[in-house]
């Protein structure tokens, strides 16, 4: 800093004695101070530092965009579908469906799905897959995997508990992480695994139980009790009816809890009432 103030004050001395007013031409009067002085030498010299820094910034922004579109372009770009109280449905880019129950999510590669259809659940869904037999589809969870063969399936999971999925139509394959010794599951099974089980167990499932998100009921001479307890257990409200000796047998499609009370009260010919309405 020292320098660089002696240099001015020498072009300030330079300039003071050979100023002549409207003759004083500066370009050539700082060529001439050029000549009689180091600053020629002092001003390339700084130039090429500047040059060269330059440069170096250069370089350095060079690698770190290089970089930057190095991860842009092998970055992992995950999509996500979530709901919060209410259940939603999405068409994937391969023509599958998913239905959300309420507080679920589904995650996945959409960069890969098209080559390696996989994704990752957490809570409870219903899918209707677009079979393909040379892109198996594949649901994760945190206690196993489920392998579509051709089939529309519910997949419900509580963490740190259990995973379980029912088949509504075709089958599937159903294992736990690691090990592709699973079990294949067709209409109407349902398989299970539970925190220390080494295979999925298999039991019947009842079909209602996917209601939530297909929106059909199905009862065969069912005690309106038991009905309305699987109506409950769908839509997470408290049924109750005037009149507990009437069962049900049909199958019927509604869209929400008010459309299914209406069915139920003018098949039955009876009141079913929601908790807390009774007087």
């Amino acid at each position: 800093m020292k320098e660089q103030g002696n240099l001015w004050e020498n072009i300030l001395d330079f300039v003071v004695k050979h100023y002549k007013e409207d003759t004083f031409d500066t370009q050539k009067a700082f060529k001439k101070f050029q000549q009689l002085s180091d600053y020629g030498n002092y001003a390339r010299q700084r130039t090429l530092r500047l040059y060269k820094a330059v440069g170096i910034a250069a370089s350095i922004l060079l690698i770190l965009g290089i970089g930057l579109l190095w991860n842009k372009g092998h970055e992992t770009e995950l999509t996500s579908f979530s709901t919060v109280d209410s259940t939603q449905t999405w068409a994937l880019a391969d023509g599958t469906e998913l239905t959300l129950a309420p507080h679920s999510k589904v995650t996945y590669n959409i960069e890969h799905y098209r080559s390696q259809r996989e994704l990752n659940l957490e809570g409870r869904a219903y899918f209707m897959v677009k079979h393909d037999p040379n892109h198996p589809f594949t649901v994760n969870t945190h206690y196993g995997s489920v392998e579509d063969l051709g089939t529309s399936f519910q997949v419900s999971t509580c963490l740190g508990r259990r995973t379980s999925v029912l088949v509504t139509e075709g089958s599937v394959k159903f294992f736990i992480h690691d090990s592709k010794d699973g079990v294949i599951l067709t209409r109407g099974m349902k398989g299970t695994i539970q925190a220390g089980t080494e295979h999925p167990i298999v039991s019947y499932g009842d079909i209602n139980e996917t209601a939530w998100a297909t929106g059909i009921f199905k009862f065969n001479n069912t005690p309106i009790s038991q009905a309305l307890q699987t109506v409950s257990k769908c839509y997470q409200v408290d049924l109750s009816a005037s009149d507990t000796t009437r069962s049900i047998s049909g199958t019927f499609k509604a869209d929400n809890i008010d459309e299914v009370i209406d069915i139920l009260e003018t098949t039955l010919n009876i009141t079913i009432y929601r908790r807390g309405e009774r007087k």
